[in-house]
């Protein structure tokens, strides 16, 4: 870059600040990635608009998360009728759905960063669980 270029970008010949990523932008971009990324197979995980915004419960998921192996795409399969308007809420992570709600909430709290307050969990707050 010519001494121009340099001086009207901070005396810098990089891309000029707003258009260059900032840390706190990659950090949010890599946090949002690893919070709502889905398997797709061979230790590889995308990112679905649609489907990362289906949401959490710990009981009563009226959907399932499932792919075909050699596919890339995203599919949610009702497990019931849902309603229009009804939130589509799916498990995280079915194999652990049975777990007591302190370790079901640990693992939710280590990976996804939130603490289930589904209908069951909030349940199990009333009880001392």
């Amino acid at each position: 870059a010519d001494v121009a270029t340099a001086a009207a970008h901070g005396g810098s010949s990089d891309a000029p600040a707003g258009l260059a990523p900032r840390p706190t932008h990659l950090a949010k971009a890599a946090l949002a990635f690893a919070l709502n990324a889905h398997d797709v197979g061979c230790g590889v995980s995308a990112l679905y608009r649609r489907c990362s915004m289906v949401n959490h419960t710990c009981d009563g998921a009226n959907a399932e998360y499932t792919r075909q192996e050699g596919q890339s795409w995203c599919v949610y399969v009702a497990k019931r009728d849902i309603c229009p308007g009804e939130q589509i809420h799916s498990c995280y992570y079915p194999s652990r759905a049975g777990l007591p709600t302190r370790l079901r909430r640990a693992c939710l709290l280590a990976t996804k960063m939130f603490r289930c307050m589904c209908a069951s969990c909030a349940h199990s707050d009333e009880f001392g669980d």
